[in-house]
């Protein structure tokens, strides 16, 4: 669980981006980062793998000082693809993200591998890695009263929609909880 006191940096995966990109969640993350509790990482090998529209969404992002990209070491993202050779590169990216920076974080900061993909959740499990996915963002808009519950439930209706898995009771389950503010 996280530590709601302290600055959380968010190592994003290519499906949460898309995801925010296709929900048109531009001013909600904005609002989220300027809180100061909030940040959001980009792994180049990310960015590259991203189609024009979204890498358009995200350097607009970044040139709002919003998003920042990172470069991975490249000792760390061969060292984790080694272990986890049936990773794709983004997924990698991230878990290698996090591995560098975890050791040079503050205090009052926390990192999570923001990565929706099942196989690398369980990879990075194995790894102590603190992860958490498009879900837990739009949960964490919601906490911070930058999206209603009618509108953060209109937003998880859509998901389905637009290409993003989520089975149908889990999907339930998330929209009873912001109902009943239990998140």
């Amino acid at each position: 669980m996280l530590n709601r006191k302290k600055k959380i940096i968010m190592i994003l995966n290519s499906s949460p981006i898309i995801t925010f990109f296709q929900l048109n969640l531009e001013n909600e993350l904005t609002k989220l980062f300027q809180t100061g509790r909030f940040s959001f990482l980009i792994p180049y090998v990310v960015f590259d793998k991203l189609r024009i529209e979204t890498r358009k969404f995200v350097q607009k992002m970044v040139n709002k000082g919003i998003f920042a990209l990172y470069r991975n070491k490249i000792d760390t993202l061969n060292s984790v693809a080694k272990l986890f050779p049936s990773l794709g590169d983004g997924e990698l990216s991230v878990l290698s993200a996090y591995l560098e920076i975890k050791n040079y974080l503050k205090q009052d900061e926390e990192a999570i591998a923001i990565i929706d993909e099942k196989l690398a959740r369980k990879r990075a499990k194995e790894l102590n890695v603190k992860i958490g996915g498009t879900l837990f963002i739009i949960i964490s808009l919601v906490r911070e009263s930058f999206l209603g519950k009618d509108q953060a439930i209109r937003l998880l209706q859509k998901l389905p929609n637009i290409g993003f898995y989520i089975n149908s009771h889990l999907l339930q389950e998330l929209k009873n909880k912001i109902r009943r503010n239990r998140f």
